[in-house]
């Protein structure tokens, strides 16, 4: 590592995940705390280095919301297995060009530290993610930090670090889901996202993110009354 990469501040991914694995080594059973603690380094180390770029603060974001009958346990229960994402944003997707295509994670419910990678389609191009849950609070709110890397066939690749939150409340019998989407820092900005272009694109991304919306809060009422 040279003296420029040493001076470099750390992204608040890293210091989630740094602050997760110091979490992790106090748990009661020391050989847990050392695994997870290792996993939580490791993931620190890969995802720092490949998000280097991603340096210039941005602050782009959109908060579409959707109502659901089934309660907010249920919603927040199918959000926090995370193998679900590639089912309600990707299986049940409308469109084949704005969907998860893969998803890496480990089985049961998701809590604060866990990692894991995904894949998804951005119309012709493809998004390499790896992201960390950094809250993790049943049954109202989920966050998730994603260090996305975006391949474009005909321009640089694009790498910008997002939140993903939801936010769950009971509403009525049943809940309102709202998603508020951060892109916190990009490496540059893309043309979609220059002022004038990003009127126009901020209701798009609003609407096809509230079509996902609705496919979770669909699940979430399956699995309630399954």
């Amino acid at each position: 590592m040279g003296p420029l990469e040493r001076r470099s501040p750390l992204s608040s991914l890293e210091i989630q995940t740094r602050r997760c694995a110091r979490n992790a080594a106090s748990l009661r059973d020391p050989r847990e705390g050392r695994n997870a603690a290792a996993q939580m380094k490791a993931f620190a180390g890969v995802g720092y280095r490949a998000r280097m770029a991603a340096d210039k603060p941005f602050g782009f974001q959109t908060h579409p919301s959707v109502t659901s009958s089934a309660p907010p346990e249920a919603v927040y229960d199918v959000i926090a297995d995370l193998r679900n994402h590639v089912v309600w944003s990707g299986e049940m997707a409308a469109s084949e060009g704005f969907r998860m295509l893969s998803l890496d994670a480990p089985e049961g419910p998701a809590t604060v530290g866990t990692t894991f990678s995904s894949s998804g389609s951005a119309q012709k191009d493809t998004f390499h993610d790896l992201s960390v849950v950094t809250e993790a609070n049943r049954p109202s709110r989920f966050t998730i930090e994603t260090d996305a890397t975006l391949e474009r066939r005909s321009a640089p690749t694009w790498e910008a670090h997002f939140i993903h939150r939801y936010d769950i409340t009971a509403e009525g019998d049943g809940s309102r889901i709202v998603y508020t989407e951060t892109i916190e820092r990009v490496n540059y900005v893309p043309y979609w996202l220059k002022p004038g272009i990003r009127t126009i694109f901020k209701p798009w991304v609003n609407s096809a993110d509230r079509k996902q919306l609705h496919n979770l809060a669909r699940l979430a009422e399956e699995r309630s009354t399954g």
